[in-house]
């Protein structure tokens, strides 16, 4: 939410639509298993950028309707309309919304700001994780000008048909387009086909629907993830522990000492992208397994043990997901979800009640390169979330 200093002027709102139709054959597009158990709320997330001197303020927005309407036409789903209870997407290119707005305040205010929800202004109002839709769009957009010069270029896309990898590849893909540089990759959307749909009931996130959480940022440089991972070694014995890994694992322990002990949880949220075989790296869809660590007594969170929780935990899911055939592994991600709802369910006495956390990472996804020809960004990040 912006704050009282930040005003916002809204100066446009418009409708974009595939540069060409989608063909007949493909006006009908068939959600996968995982996608069918997912409900829609927009996914958020901003690159922002400093004051270009290669192109004017009247010249960046042409270049991103323009762009944005050609890569559509290869992204037809997102242009499209849910339809049969939200199993499949009617691709009749009714089009993505995209907001120009003006932000009267220095883009710094807001990226120095700890409490993430200072960026979301960056974001048409009320957006960010919600479960209504805007403008009744898959996707919406907004390019916002902050009166330092600097840019923010939001997408909001509907986590009922796509995840985190799916949302980082459109985005690369359009800021390629944008400038021109012709090597653009293309997509596949082949979920229904790698994982076909079925009568299956919604998977509730865990923590509830409406439960509102404080996001706050931290910033690590990278002598302190050195250190990190040095400290992760000695005390876990894991060998060469990712960012990922140092980073959740701290962040998570201070949260736990940081009051009165509770038992906790953390989901981790992987990429299926990688997992699949033959890997689908470009591959389009919600394919998001998850597997959980839950911290039961005090002795349990020392910084070692969760990093080597982390990386058991992982190695694991890997294991179980390379062994199984398709529908299994469906079922191996329902059921961690599930186990997880179980865990943060409220209002019941039969189980013990845990305090949650959810960690995903945009670390390796390129959004550090996407230029949309004024650039690279400065920073990228999600909108604040509701867990």
């Amino acid at each position: 939410m912006a704050s009282a200093t930040t005003r916002l002027l809204q100066l446009s709102r418009e409708v974009i639509k595939p540069s060409t139709p989608t063909p007949l054959a493909l006006k009908t597009y068939k959600l996968s298993r995982f996608e069918q158990a997912f409900n829609h709320n927009y996914m958020p997330l901003a690159v922002f950028y400093d004051k270009n001197s290669i192109l004017c303020d009247g010249q960046i927005s042409p270049v991103l309707y323009s762009s944005q309407s050609k890569t559509l036409s290869l992204y037809y789903p997102f242009a499209g309309t849910l339809e049969g209870g939200g199993n499949s997407v009617y691709c009749n290119d009714r089009g993505a919304t995209l907001v120009e707005a003006e932000i009267k305040c220095p883009m710094n205010r807001i990226l120095n700001n700890k409490d993430v929800s200072a960026q979301n202004v960056v974001y048409p109002s009320g957006i960010p994780w919600s479960s209504s839709f805007y403008n009744d769009s898959l996707l919406v957009i907004q390019l916002s000008h902050f009166h330092c010069g600097g840019k923010a270029v939001s997408v909001c896309l509907s986590h009922k048909i796509a995840d985190g990898a799916s949302l980082c590849n459109f985005i690369k893909h359009w800021a390629s387009v944008a400038r021109q540089s012709g090597d653009e990759k293309g997509s596949d959307f082949n979920g229904a086909s790698l994982f076909p749909p079925t009568n299956c009931q919604p998977l509730v996130p865990p923590g509830g629907e409406s439960k509102r959480g404080t996001t706050k940022s931290f910033v690590f440089d990278d002598s302190k993830i050195k250190q990190l991972k040095e400290r992760a070694i000695k005390e876990s014995g894991v060998e060469s522990p990712t960012r990922i890994e140092v980073v959740s694992s701290l962040i998570y322990r201070n949260a736990i000492i940081s009051s009165t002990f509770k038992p906790s949880v953390i989901i981790h949220v992987a990429n299926l992208h990688s997992l699949t075989k033959p890997r689908v790296p470009r591959a389009i869809g919600c394919f998001n397994p998850v597997f959980h660590i839950s911290t039961d007594e005090e002795e349990d969170i020392s910084f070692g043990k969760l990093v080597k929780e982390c990386r058991t935990g992982k190695e694991n899911m890997y294991k179980k997901f390379n062994q199984m055939k398709t529908e299994e592994s469906f079922q191996a991600v329902e059921t961690s979800f599930r186990e997880a709802c179980a865990m943060t369910s409220q209002g019941r006495d039969d189980i013990k009640h845990y305090d949650f956390y959810n960690c995903s990472s945009l670390c390796n996804n390129g959004l550090a390169q996407v230029d949309f020809g004024w650039g690279k960004p400065v920073r990228a990040s999600l909108g604040a979330s509701l867990i």
